[in-house]
């Protein structure tokens, strides 16, 4: 808008001014942002990542993997002195020894095709005896004996084949320092079809 008349020119102006003194001034007075909250650190890792690397390192020593092979180092690292100068012992040993056994399975076990009978889902514990290293257990979560188209027995054999395929080849364990000693691993599946089969492992449970 233009104003003709000098007297309006000059109220206009001083208007202008004040608008822009007073914008400036609230700028001023505006309180500085907070700092942006600096990102997580990306170098330390969660629980979780700590004990799957642990388990992971059990596993190597168990084998013999890039590492001495070491049923008690194995053991060590599952049942938490492998960060200590706590001295390892037989439960140790005879730990590392089923863990190692049952990594194996679990890594390799080819799961039954389902039958029309046979549950969609199931969930189940496998469980390695220090001691029984030939024998493999397998029990239904549900403490059922005989669910809908005997998974249970389809499951067992799996497992068992699996196991008779396993131990040639790992090391033998020192008979003087097997003591008794059980891992367990509960385990979910879920068929997406008759061969697809979704696995879940849970925590390692010892014993």
């Amino acid at each position: 808008m233009r104003f003709t008349d000098p007297r309006r020119r000059a109220v206009a102006r001083r208007f202008a001014t004040l608008v822009v003194l007073a914008t400036a001034t609230a700028a001023i007075a505006r309180p500085p942002a907070p700092p942006a909250k600096a990102p997580a650190s990306a170098s330390a890792p969660s629980p979780a990542a700590t004990r799957h690397a642990e388990m992971r390192l059990a596993r190597r020593f168990g084998l013999g993997r890039g590492v001495p092979q070491s049923y008690a180092n194995a053991g060590a690292w599952i049942t938490g002195k492998g960060r200590s100068d706590e001295a390892i012992g037989a439960w140790d040993y005879s730990i590392g020894y089923a863990y190692t056994i049952l990594a194996e399975l679990l890594a390799g076990v080819r799961y039954p095709e389902r039958t029309g009978a046979q549950p969609a889902e199931a969930s189940f514990v496998v469980e390695i005896d220090a001691r029984r290293p030939t024998h493999v257990a397998v029990r239904m979560a549900d403490g059922g004996t005989s669910p809908p188209g005997r998974l249970d027995l389809a499951l067992e054999q799996a497992f068992s084949a699996r196991l008779a395929q396993t131990l040639p080849w790992l090391a033998p364990a020192d008979p003087r320092l097997v003591v008794a000693a059980s891992v367990l691993v509960p385990v979910s599946i879920r068929y997406r079809s008759p061969t697809d089969v979704a696995v879940f492992e849970g925590e390692l449970l010892l014993r």
